[in-house]
C-alpha cells in the first residue's frame, strides 16, 4: 500500500489491533539519508477505523481523540557502495605524431577518461580508473603522478584481466604512450 499525500487535515488512520500491522519506510533507489515519519496516537473513537485517511487532526487540542503530543519515526538509510557505470561510448582514440621525442608527449589526464563518461551515484566517490588489460607492444604506456614532471611505465608483464592485480590511477594522474 502507498500512502496518498497526507496532512493535518487529510490524515492516514491505522487502527493498531494487531502486530501483524507494521509500517516501514522503502527508500528510492539510490537514496541514503535520513527519512522521518510524525504521528499523533489515536484511540479509534473519532474517524473511520483501519487503514483510511478520514483523520482531521486541524484542531486537535478539542479533540479527544487523538495526543497533543506529536512522535517521530527516523529511519537512516546507509549509503552503499554504487558501481559507476561506463557509458557504452567510452573509447577514446587520441592522436600523437610518431617518432615525437618523450619531451613532447604530454600525455592525456586520466581525468579526461573519466569526464562525461561515468556516472556514480556515490557523491563521495573518488575518480579513477583500473588498468587490466595489457596495451599491444607498439611502444610502451606510462603514467604520472606529478602532472608530467616523471614518468613510470605500466608494470605489464603478468598483468591481465583474470588476474587480481590492477594498476589504479585516480583522476590527477596522466597516461602516455612513448614510441
Amino acid at each position: 500500500l502507498t500512502l496518498e499525500s497526507v496532512n493535518v487535515s487529510h490524515a492516514f488512520l491505522i487502527e493498531i489491533n494487531t502486530s501483524a500491522i507494521r509500517l516501514r519506510f522503502n527508500p528510492a533507489w539510490h537514496f541514503h539519508g535520513v527519512a522521518t515519519l510524525q504521528f499523533h496516537v489515536w484511540d479509534s473513537t473519532n474517524g473511520l477505523p483501519h487503514l483510511s485517511y478520514a483523520g482531521d487532526l486541524t484542531n486537535v487540542q478539542q479533540q479527544s481523540a487523538y495526543s497533543t503530543n506529536v512522535g517521530t519515526i527516523t529511519q537512516i538509510v546507509a549509503s552503499v557502495n554504487d558501481q559507476p557505470v561506463l557509458t557504452p561510448t567510452a573509447d577514446i582514440t587520441q592522436h600523437i605524431t610518431e617518432d615525437v621525442p618523450s619531451i613532447h608527449n604530454s600525455g592525456m589526464s586520466t581525468w579526461y577518461l573519466w569526464r562525461g563518461r561515468v556516472v556514480d551515484n556515490d557523491t563521495d566517490a573518488q575518480a579513477g580508473i583500473a588498468i587490466v588489460h595489457p596495451p599491444e607492444w607498439n611502444g610502451v604506456f606510462e603514467y604520472s603522478e606529478t602532472n608530467g614532471s616523471t614518468w613510470y611505465s605500466f608494470p605489464f608483464g603478468g598483468l591481465n584481466s583474470s588476474a587480481a592485480e590492477v594498476l589504479v590511477l585516480n583522476a590527477t594522474e596522466h597516461i602516455r604512450v612513448r614510441f
